[in-house]
């Protein structure tokens, strides 16, 4: 007839571990993410627990993922990592696209790899969840902006990922915007970069001027010569040779919570 109630209100994670050989929900430990509330029963033989709030938990860096019980299926929210502005023409990076995930609990398995956002003239790293990917955006380059990440491909020089050619699911082709995937990055001093509902938005040209970065409503909005790419996602902006700097892609990212 014992029983508690346990929640997690802090934003790291606690593991459960009944004493010695003793189990809880049937497993030796387990952990409980960030806003879970748990009601943890005990029949004088095993404990067991009841769910009484999902948690959500983020990932800004590669980490493992261990799967608490009691769960039907899980959610997440995933975004690859922006591509870098060019330091040679100033041409902006792609933003990286978000892709949306529901999983049945006993397929949600595995580690959670966080895509990089590039580096000067460096496309943006993919983001892996569950075997899913989110994909990142490609670099501004010598003679083209980037285009942004889609959620079947990443972008490749001025293109979008797949889906792309207007496609809500694809990434915007050079200062094209986008739903899912990352804006376009731009290419025209006078024009801003890609924008994107949920992926990151296309980073912003410098060639004597500035343009600003394409903003994004859920993801991270795209970088310009005054403000860095914001993550998840954004693109970063290109710069002058002559300025000797350009801006990076800003990260990925990972959002889980359990559906009950």
């Amino acid at each position: 007839g014992w029983f508690c109630y346990l929640q997690n209100n802090g934003t790291g994670d606690i593991t459960l571990d009944p004493n010695a050989s003793e189990l809880i929900d049937g497993l030796t430990s387990y952990i409980m993410y960030p806003g879970e509330v748990r009601l943890v029963q005990c029949d004088g033989v095993a404990l067991t627990s009841i769910i009484l709030q999902s948690f959500l938990k983020t990932y800004i860096a590669s980490a493992a993922w261990v799967r608490p019980p009691g769960y039907q299926y899980f959610d997440a929210l995933i975004w690859g990592g922006g591509g870098g502005g060019c330091i040679n023409y100033g041409y902006g990076g792609g933003g990286g696209a978000c892709t949306a995930l529901h999983i049945p609990a006993a397929a949600a398995a595995g580690v959670c790899i966080i895509g990089a956002g590039g580096a000067q003239s460096v496309s943006g790293g993919n983001t892996v969840l569950f075997g899913y990917t989110a994909y990142g955006g490609a670099a501004g380059s010598g003679s083209v902006a980037g285009g942004g990440g889609g959620i079947y491909g990443a972008g490749s020089n001025q293109i979008g990922g797949n889906p792309y050619n207007n496609n809500p699911f694809g990434g915007g082709n050079a200062n094209v915007d986008s739903v899912w995937g990352g804006g376009g990055g731009s290419a025209i001093t006078t024009a801003a970069g890609g924008r994107s509902m949920w992926g990151g938005g296309g980073g912003g040209c410098y060639s004597g001027a500035s343009a600003p970065g394409g903003i994004s409503i859920f993801g991270g909005s795209g970088g310009s010569t005054t403000v860095p790419a914001a993550a998840p996602a954004g693109g970063g902006c290109g710069a002058a040779a002559a300025a000797g700097v350009g801006t990076a892609g800003a990260r990925g990212e990972a959002r889980i919570w359990g559906i009950i």
